[in-house]
């Protein structure tokens, strides 16, 4: 499942690389997508959502305990909005779980990661 990531690839197709990893890894995947309103591109959500991680990934585990994390995933040269730092930070700050943004140059440590 290693390779070489070509710094050119789309956020969205990143994206889908990532969602296919998680799969092969078995773990289980939200991402809400946006879709297009007389207003605009829009994600149906309340609340606090700005900013929110573009992944949700879940997998149990043998002793009966689960793994969450999430990730917002950027292009090569993507930048994090104050509001997706905001998220990433709080939910580092709960115990178990991860989150982090990353980029196609993170290919070995997301690979790494979802194993």
């Amino acid at each position: 499942m290693r390779r070489a990531i070509n710094g050119s690839l789309s956020e969205s197709d990143y994206l889908n690389m990532v969602i296919g990893l998680a799969h092969y890894y078995n773990w289980r995947v939200a991402h809400f997508r946006p879709a297009m309103t007389s207003k605009g591109w829009r994600t149906p959500v309340q609340g606090d959502a700005a900013g929110f991680p573009d992944l949700a990934l879940v997998r149990g585990n043998r002793d009966k305990t689960a793994s969450l994390i999430f990730l917002e995933v950027k292009r090569e040269k993507g930048k994090l909005t104050p509001a997706q730092r905001a998220w990433l930070s709080l939910l580092n700050d709960v115990p178990g779980i991860t989150a982090k943004a990353c980029y196609p140059s993170d290919w070995e440590l997301t690979v790494d990661m979802l194993k």
